[in-house]
């Protein structure tokens, strides 16, 4: 059975010379749009538990309805030890991703990628890895993602434990 071509309403182009211009959506790589989104929701998911397990208080975090960037601001002010100082590869993270909002049909570029793949060298640098860093952006974005999230995991976890007195 031959798979049926997504074809989605072009977007408006705005008017010239009294024609409306239409912008076809044929070439939106969604595999990559819907891998970079799920990093950012992934790495979000992550912040928010980080937020909520280090707060002495009970906020109603969820009601609040902070933005990535609220987030972002809140987190950034902590320092992380040697080798997660990845807050300005997520930061920068979050402009791709904005900007893949604002252009459906982006496709990723080695200079989106490069502050994502100069924390990765620091990070294999720090832990004297033998591993290459990845040069597919997928890959990249995978590892990265791995790191920031096990980072916030284990923090996340101590301070449960901690909480818990175990």
């Amino acid at each position: 059975m031959m798979k049926k071509k997504r074809i989605l309403p072009p977007t408006f182009g705005g008017v010239e010379e009294g024609n409306v211009i239409w912008h076809r959506l044929d070439d939106i790589d969604f595999d990559e749009l819907g891998f970079i989104l799920s990093c950012h929701l992934i790495i979000e998911h992550y912040m928010d538990q980080f937020l909520m397990t280090g707060s002495d208080s009970k906020f109603g975090w969820d009601s609040a309805k902070l933005s990535f960037s609220q987030k972002m601001a809140l987190i950034s002010g902590l320092t992380f030890p040697d080798p997660y100082g990845f807050m300005p590869a997520v930061k920068h993270l979050n402009s791709v991703r904005n900007q893949f909002s604002h252009k459906l049909n982006k496709r990723l570029t080695e200079k989106d990628m490069l502050p994502i793949k100069y924390y990765l060298e620091q990070y294999v640098s720090y832990e004297n890895k033998s591993w290459p860093v990845p040069t597919d952006f997928k890959d990249m974005l995978d590892l990265f993602t791995t790191i920031t999230c096990s980072f916030f995991a284990g923090s996340i976890a101590a301070r449960v434990k901690y909480e818990a007195g175990t």
